[in-house]
């Protein structure tokens, strides 16, 4: 017997239990139904005749197939825009759920964005010449170099920050949230790493390390 028809069954017996004198209460009990529910189906049999579920009509859609695109076009011009944010913006008349389900719909979910000290093109320029003037080192080289860095931990005037994006693009350059130093200082931390691994992070009390890589 597959689910409708069990269905079925159970609204026959609450009729037929009803039509032997039983009182609702009774039924039930006898049935482990909820006593709503008794009176729902009682009731639909005696205006209705009938036991199926009441054919259910589509919901009318609430956004235009333009507006549902101008959604998608403001998260992904500003992915860090809220639904808040792109409802009023756009004079929406509507909820900020229904806007979530758009973007939803069209692959769009709202994720923690990957956070990366704010880059420069000269520090971007520079990363990648390193790059090409090392790429043909060899292991010996690498045995021997040596690379320090340092981190600061500061406070932030913001609280949790989220983005719209596709899958598989939190590391794409538009999807990364880029934080300057600034801000309460609360921990300077400093480690290096070497071919062969890294030291545990150190916390160095109130000094700032120069980041490099050092050839001993």
């Amino acid at each position: 017997m597959n689910h409708h028809d069990q269905h079925i069954s159970e609204r026959s017996r609450i009729v037929a239990l009803h039509d032997e004198g039983l009182s609702n209460r009774a039924i039930a009990g006898r049935l482990g139904v909820s006593l709503p529910t008794v009176r729902k189906w009682i009731r639909r049999w005696q205006e209705t005749g009938n036991l199926n579920d009441l054919e259910r009509r589509p919901r009318s859609r609430v956004t235009s197939r333009e507006e549902d695109e101008r959604i998608i076009q403001a998260a992904v011009a500003q992915p860090f825009i809220n639904a808040a944010a792109i409802t009023t913006d756009l004079g929406l008349e509507v909820s900020n759920t229904t806007v979530r389900r758009r973007l939803h719909a069209a692959g769009l979910h709202h994720r923690v964005p990957a956070m990366k000290e704010h880059l420069t093109d000269v520090h971007r320029n520079t990363r990648l010449a390193f790059a090409q003037e090392h790429v043909t080192k060899d292991i010996g080289f690498w045995e021997r170099t040596v690379f320090s860095d340092e981190k600061t931990f500061s406070s932030s005037n913001h609280g949790r920050i989220h983005l719209w994006r596709r899958d598989s693009t939190r590391y794409d350059r538009s999807n990364i949230y880029e934080e300057a130093r600034s801000g309460r200082v609360t921990l300077n931390v400093w480690g290096y790493m070497t071919l062969y691994g890294s030291d545990p992070d150190a916390a160095v009390d109130g000094l700032w390390w120069q980041t490099a890589g050092q050839v001993i």
